[in-house]
C-alpha cells in the first residue's frame, strides 16, 4: 500500500480530542490493513497522527540502551496520551455513552465495537455503567 493511501486512513488525534479508545482501535485496524507490523514504522505512523505536544509525549517513549532502540507498544502509546491528556474513566463512560452508529456501519459492526469499547472499563466501571 502507498504512504499517501496509508495517510488517508490514519485517524487522527489532537491535543482537544478525547476519544482515544476508538482512536486506538482506528489505527491498530490500519496498521493491519497496511500489513505493517514492525516497531519502528508503527512508531513512526503514530506519531504521523497527532499533533502538537502529543508527538513529543509519543517521542519520549522511545528508548534506547547499549545503542540498541526500544520502541513502545501501541498500548504503551495509548496509555501515555491518556496521562497526558487526564482521561479519566468518567470520561471514558460518557465517550461510551456517546457512541453512535457510523454511516454505513452494520449494527452487529457497531456492537462489536460497542462490546470492545466496553470491556476495555475497568472492572468497578463496568459494573457501575451497566447498572444505570
Amino acid at each position: 500500500m502507498k504512504i499517501s493511501e496509508i495517510s488517508r486512513m490514519l485517524p487522527r488525534l489532537g491535543s482537544q480530542d478525547r476519544d482515544i479508545e476508538s482512536w486506538t482501535e482506528e489505527f491498530k485496524r490500519v496498521m493491519e490493513l497496511s500489513d505493517i507490523s514492525e516497531e519502528k514504522k508503527i512508531f513512526a505512523w503514530a506519531k504521523e497522527c497527532v499533533q502538537g505536544r502529543l508527538k513529543g509525549v509519543i517521542d519520549d517513549l522511545k528508548e534506547e540502551e547499549d545503542g540498541i532502540i526500544k520502541y513502545p507498544s501501541v498500548d504503551e502509546i495509548k496509555e501515555s496520551i491518556e496521562k497526558y491528556l487526564n482521561i479519566t474513566p468518567q470520561e471514558k463512560c460518557f465517550n461510551l455513552k456517546a457512541l453512535r452508529i457510523r454511516r454505513g456501519e452494520s449494527i452487529k459492526d457497531f456492537n462489536w465495537r460497542y462490546n470492545n469499547y466496553y470491556k476495555k472499563f475497568e472492572t468497578g466501571f463496568q459494573t457501575i455503567y451497566y447498572y444505570k
